[in-house]
């Protein structure tokens, strides 16, 4: 039986789609070093986990770690393409 959206993304305070949202809220804020804090949690929680991933690139564009942020980018297009 597959996972409920809840279970498979981590829905809770502790999962990557918390910190995502976390690394989200900050980032359109500005707060681009909580962002990061936040963000850089989700793809160590579920590194499939895509929204983490681009809001993690985002996060790294608005504090101008442009490299970083190119590169995971292209992480997450290389996982999507695999």
């Amino acid at each position: 039986m597959a996972e409920g959206l809840g279970t498979s993304y981590g829905a809770g305070a502790a999962g990557p789609l918390y910190s995502a949202w976390l690394g989200w809220s900050h980032c359109s804020a500005r707060e681009y070093e909580e962002a990061l804090a936040g963000a850089r949690k989700a793809p160590e929680l579920n590194p499939n986990f895509q929204w983490g991933l681009y809001i993690l690139g985002a996060a790294c564009a608005g504090k101008g770690a442009f490299q970083e942020a190119t590169a995971t980018h292209r992480g997450r297009l290389r996982a999507l393409l695999l």
